[in-house]
Parts: C-alpha cells; sequence; structure tokens
C-alpha cells in the first residue's frame, strides 16, 4: 500500500499525496488504493464477510 503511494509520487502521477488538496480527497484516494489491493481476492473476502458488496 505505501510503496503504491509513494510511486505515484514518484512517477508523478496526475494525481498522488502531493497535489490532493483535501483530507475527504486524500481518504478517497487511499480507499480507491486499497480497493484495487483487494479487487484480485474480491470473491474469497467477501465469501468470508471481510469485503463489503459496495
Amino acid at each position: 500500500m505505501i510503496a503504491g503511494l509513494r510511486k505515484d509520487i514518484k512517477v508523478q502521477q496526475e494525481v498522488n499525496l502531493h497535489n490532493i488538496p483535501t483530507m475527504y480527497e486524500i481518504a478517497r484516494y487511499i480507499e480507491g488504493k486499497i480497493r484495487q489491493i483487494l479487487e484480485p481476492d474480491r470473491t474469497w473476502l467477501q465469501q468470508d464477510g471481510i469485503y463489503g458488496s459496495s
């Protein structure tokens, strides 16, 4: 997770932690990164009640 955030900064992604203006938008950005990490295992996580259906 942290490595991905650092990578976005290093390669100057259009959106990264250095250019997001509000804490709300930072939270949404990090939420999106977490979802990217969890997505490949979504079916299994849902079966175990770990990943919501939203």
